[in-house]
Parts: C-alpha cells; structure tokens; sequence
C-alpha cells in the first residue's frame, strides 16, 4: 500500500510528459536488471490457463497507474508476456465540416497527443501450436495460426489525470502470416469461438456483460492536458489499420523472430491508421466508418518483458452502454452481414476481419482530406 501510495502521489503532479519519461526510466532500469540480452521465453498454454482461472482481472480494470504497484516483485505477464514498446504520437485529422459531432478528449480531431507509448505483442506463443494442449483447447483452427497480433496505446494526461488506454486484438484463432502488420486489429473481438474456448472465455464475464468489447469513453473525458470536457462524445468502436510494410525476414527459425521485425522498425514510421465507427448502427455501413488519424513512432523500439510492470487499464464496455442508453440495444439487435454470407449482430460478429473488409471499400469518410 505505501508503494502504491506514494507512486501515485508522484505521477499525479507530472506532466503527461513526465509521467512518460518517468516509465520509460522504469522500463529502461527494469532492462538492466533482467540483463541487456535477457532470454525471450514463453509461458505454456497450461500456465496461461491457470493464469486465466486464478487471476483476478480487476485490476486491469480499476487500476488506476502505468506501471503496476507490484512490478518491483517481479510479476510477470502471462498473456501478452513478450513485446516490443516505444514512444509514439497520435495524430488527428481536422474534421470535416459536414460529419458527425466531434469526438472529445484525446480523441479530438484536430490534436496530437505527442506522449504516448505503444506495446507490440502476441497474445499467445506464437509458434508450438500442434501440442496437444493447445489444440485440446483452441481447436483445430489454431494450428494455422503463427501470431495472436495485439496492440496497446497508453496516451499520458497531465493535471493529475489517468492515462486513456486503447486496447486492440486480431482474430482470437490468431493468423496465418508471421507478418505482425498483415491485418486489422480492432477495438472488439468476436464472439464467435471454437467450442473448447467458451469455458475460459465465460470466465471473464464475471467482469462485464461483454467482455469481447472494449470500452472508449474514458478517453473522450479529459484531453492530454487533463482538461474536462464538458460534453465527452466517443466512439463505438476503433480499428487500426497497419501501415507498415515488413520485408521477409531471412529466417524465421524461433517463435520471437517477429520481435526481431518489429525492433527494426525505425523512429517516424507511421504504425498505425486510425478508423472510427460512430456508434453501433453505422457499423452497417462503410460509408460511416472514419478515417480520423494515424500512430507514428517517435523513438526505437526496445524490448518489453514479461516483468517490466507495464500496465494497461482495460475499460469495460457496459461503461459506455451506461453512457448512450440507445447503444446496448443497437449492439445486440442491429445485424450485419459477414463476408462468408453469415449473419449477426454488431456486438458479436463485427471484429477486425469485418472492419478491414469495410476498409478495402474504400468509401469511408477520410478526415484527411
């Protein structure tokens, strides 16, 4: 509790970007203790599913800080265990006269949040998916999977408020390619799922109604500064569509090669641009999916480890449903149509295949231009 307190204290009188610099201290003085070649291994599927069972995820949600209080114990990740983390900008467009209400907060068109970290990681490891353990549990769709792509933005807010966090996953069955940027990431994740997976993912609904959709208004609150916004509007859902072009590697011969990719990317790459679906009705239709900014990198990637205590808060959605009545019902009752011919409802089919489907129509609204 006193470690907690008192990094509390610290951070809520610094700058965005102090706080920024103040966990890139941490993550740097946590590299020299592991090692400055420290070795990449992966937690099995087994130990992942204790996790899972025993973990209380709460604090994922109600933590408040960057860095968790017991990081200095040498926690260590379980999910997402390896990575790659850096500085980086978001950019927003000016929007375009004729859209929509303006989104608020960090989400301000218009602003660049210049502190901001990204984490580039795989949910899972990425290769070894022939055990029998992993098949026992994810099904036989996993085994072509040679990544579980996952992207975590934390942009810093000055005035002695909370960081917004941006929290998004590809295909829960993983993909095909080693490429980490060959597809969408998104916001939401299906819920549709192989048979053997839904008694794990039933475990996270003690923490919300729908735990595949990741809450957003906590961004619209304050902006970087930590400035309320009077009237806070969000979005329902975000998609980032990679920007990065990763040239073929000359071996591929461990599960960590994609770190290896990743780590080259130099400082200025533009990772990442930003889609927006204005609420659970327009995800039917492209022409309301919004273009509204873009993520560059503004230093070198560095590794991050399974203990560097970095912290990612995860809002749930029944937040947001808290805040526009209407979405809720639109969520489970407005249904659209997959590239398969199949069926169903926004909150359980539209995820990051369905919005880069949408993207490839190229009719969305580009606050661009």
């Amino acid at each position: 509790p006193t470690y907690f307190g008192i990094h509390f204290i610290i951070m809520s009188v610094l700058s965005a970007k102090q706080q920024k610099e103040k966990v890139c201290q941490h993550l740097k003085l946590r590299a020299t203790v592991t090692g400055a070649e420290p070795k990449r291994e992966w937690p099995s599927y087994q130990k992942v599913l204790q996790d899972v069972r025993k973990s209380d995820y709460n604090e994922f949600i109600n933590c408040p800080h960057d860095i968790h209080p017991l990081s200095h114990q040498g926690r260590e990740k379980k999910i997402c265990p390896l990575g790659m983390v850096c500085c980086a900008k978001l950019e927003l467009f000016p929007q375009p006269s004729n859209s929509s209400a303006a989104y608020t907060g960090l989400l301000a068109p218009g602003t660049t949040s210049q502190d901001c970290l990204v984490r580039l990681s795989s949910a899972l490891q990425p290769t070894d998916t022939n055990s029998s353990m992993a098949r026992l549990v994810f099904g036989k769709k996993l085994t072509k999977a040679k990544l579980f792509p996952s992207v975590a933005i934390k942009i810093f807010r000055g005035g002695g408020v909370e960081s917004g966090n941006i929290l998004c996953l590809g295909k829960k069955i993983g993909q095909p390619e080693d490429d980490f940027f060959a597809h969408c990431v998104c916001t939401q994740i299906t819920s549709r799922m192989p048979t053997t997976l839904k008694p794990i993912a039933s475990l996270f609904k003690k923490y919300s109604d729908y735990p595949f959709l990741l809450g957003l208004s906590h961004l619209s609150e304050y902006n970087a500064e930590g400035e309320r916004c009077l009237h806070p509007n969000f979005p329902f859902c975000l998609t980032l569509k990679p920007k990065v072009e990763m040239k073929k590697s000359i071996s591929k011969s461990s599960d960590s090669s994609f770190l290896n990719d990743i780590e080259s990317l130099p400082t200025g790459t533009v990772l990442y641009d930003l889609f927006a679906s204005p609420n659970p009705m327009s995800v039917v239709d492209p022409n309301k999916l919004q273009r509204i900014g873009r993520l560059v990198t503004t230093s070198e990637m560095t590794p991050s480890p399974p203990n560097d205590g970095l912290i990612f808060r995860h809002q749930v959605k029944d937040d947001d449903f808290a805040l526009r009545s209407s979405w809720q019902k639109e969520a489970l009752e407005t249904k659209v149509r997959l590239k398969d011919g199949s069926v169903g409802p926004v909150a359980a089919v539209a995820g990051c295949n369905f919005f880069e489907n949408q993207i490839q129509h190229n009719l969305f609204v580009d606050f661009e231009k």
